[in-house]
């Protein structure tokens, strides 16, 4: 009941739902005051049928009189006849005292009547003799009245009072059919009444409900038509009063949110301003950063290659007059101008990587891994490393700059796990929600966990030079190059057991960062 009731809430309107619930209450009122009218206009009936089944019923008794006296049914003809002609009268009997059946018309079988209401006996309680009829019997089609018979007293010349004599008795049997005819008409006159009253109050509380909704019903309709994220919409102050503080009230909100509105789209236009004066500023600072790092690295090139190249010339031209302690200062001069023109030229690729524009296309990421790797070959010659390249899928990206994260990440592995007696190098991948995660692990010196936050910073390191030779940008390189492809980059490794390095993709993206602002 309760979903039927829930399922009536939310199909119709409020005006439906109220129309109808009025409308029922209405109808049931009317067949309430119908059944009622009815009953009552039944029970006057009723009263009535009885009261002239007794007067028909005490008249057929005093005009019995001369028939009982002389026994004489054709004297009593005239009179039963007489009562069958008033409207109901069914059948009438005439007894005499030892109720034996004077006359007889109609139907008058007392089966019929199951239930004996009254008895006649001819006297009251006081003895003294009565004419008034009675109802007898009653049945669900008839009633049967019954009335005494007494003869008149004759005057006496002695004057005495001489008691009526009991003749007989009389019975009357009268139809329902009347009271059921009429009772049929009151209802159905009711009915019509009530249903006419009804929907005259119907269509008047229609007009009335139209006439309190429709402010409500254009209310939420303007309550639509902002959700729906049209604005200036205001509702029209009409309707009775708790409807129109509503509209009022719909109006301020709407205005205070409007207000809000246009502050919140002014903020973020400077925001949005804001945003691209800082972001062109730091592009301008980025790209002058560059530039000078690749001025700056150009030129410290010729006073390193003076440096390396005067060192040379004393060590081959000028070596007689050197100690064994000069020489080894001039190599060790020699060793740090090789290193720094390495750094200056991790510096430019470094540089480089940002600068560069990528080109997009579809690479075979396991067939590059195998060429780099076949490259780097010459840097483990005599070495025990075993390698094992899984195949992996392939990648939307730029081909040269992949190029790049593989040579620097495999070079990394070689050079890490050189020392151990089986190294062993592999190249996998798997997939992780919307991205391809590509991986490159090695069992070498790895790294201690908590330093992991440095790997990718430029210039740092977490081993001596003098232990892995190497600049500390390599990593640093790795990670603008997948940051510029939208993936991301970490590792995982312990100390004397390896590192693995992971860098992800995805899987199909729908824009390239152009690289971070650092």
């Amino acid at each position: 009941m309760n979903k039927i009731f829930a399922a009536f809430l939310l199909k119709f309107t409020f005006q439906r739902q109220l129309g109808i619930t009025i409308a029922l209450g209405i109808f049931m009122l009317a067949l309430f005051s119908s059944v009622v009218g009815s009953w009552q206009g039944n029970q006057r009936v009723r009263t009535n049928l009885l009261e002239q089944g007794r007067h028909i019923t005490e008249n057929l008794a005093r005009q019995s009189v001369l028939a009982l006296i002389y026994a004489s049914a054709d004297n009593a003809a005239e009179a039963a006849n007489a009562t069958l002609e008033f409207p109901g009268v069914v059948g009438v009997e005439i007894r005499n005292t030892n109720q034996r059946v004077l006359l007889q018309r109609g139907n008058t079988d007392p089966v019929e009547f199951s239930t004996q209401l009254s008895s006649v006996s001819g006297t009251d309680k006081n003895n003294a003799p009565q004419a008034a009829a009675v109802l007898d019997a009653e049945s669900q089609n008839a009633w049967r009245f019954a009335a005494p018979v007494y003869s008149q007293p004759a005057s006496s010349p002695f004057n005495e009072v001489v008691a009526p004599e009991l003749l007989g008795h009389v019975t009357v049997v009268v139809s329902k059919a009347a009271l059921t005819q009429m009772t049929a008409g009151i209802f159905v006159a009711n009915l019509i009444t009530s249903l006419s009253f009804a929907l005259l109050i119907l269509f008047l509380i229609r007009f009335l409900t139209h006439r309190m909704t429709q402010p409500l019903n254009q209310l939420s309709g303007i309550m639509g038509r902002a959700e729906a994220g049209e604005s200036q919409v205001r509702a029209v102050l009409a309707g009775p009063k708790d409807i129109a503080d509503m509209a009022h009230a719909f109006n301020s909100m709407m205005s205070v949110l409007e207000e809000r509105a246009a502050e919140i789209y002014q903020l973020n236009a400077d925001l949005e301003r804001r945003v691209v004066e800082r972001t062109d500023e730091l592009a301008a600072a980025n790209k002058e950063l560059e530039s000078f790092s690749y001025s700056v690295s150009h030129d410290l090139r010729t006073p390193l290659r003076a440096i390396d190249g005067f060192s040379l010339i004393l060590l081959e031209d000028y070596a007689g007059k050197l100690d064994d302690e000069g020489k080894r200062l001039l190599n060790v001069v020699r060793d740090n101008t090789s290193r720094m023109g390495q750094l200056i030229d991790d510096i430019l690729n470094f540089s480089r990587t940002g600068r560069l524009e990528l080109t997009f296309a579809e690479i075979d990421m396991e067939r590059l891994a195998r060429t780099v790797f076949e490259e780097l070959q010459p840097a483990v010659a005599g070495g025990n490393l075993q390698v094992e390249i899984e195949p992996i899928p392939p990648i939307n990206g730029d081909s040269a700059m992949m190029r790049q994260v593989f040579i620097n990440l495999l070079s990394n592995a070689i050079k890490f796990s050189r020392a151990s007696e089986a190294a062993k190098i592999k190249v996998g991948s798997f997939t992780e929600d919307d991205e391809t995660i590509y991986y490159v692990s090695d069992n070498g010196a790895g790294f201690d966990m908590q330093y992991a936050n440095k790997l990718f910073g430029v210039f740092q390191r977490l081993h001596g030079v003098t232990e892995f030779e190497g600049t500390g940008i390599g990593l640093a390189i790795v990670k603008r190059i997948i940051t510029r492809h939208g993936g991301r980059v970490w590792a995982e490794g312990e100390v004397g057991k390896g590192a693995t390095f992971y860098f992800s993709i995805p899987i199909s993206p729908q824009h390239q960062p152009e690289g971070d602002m650092k």
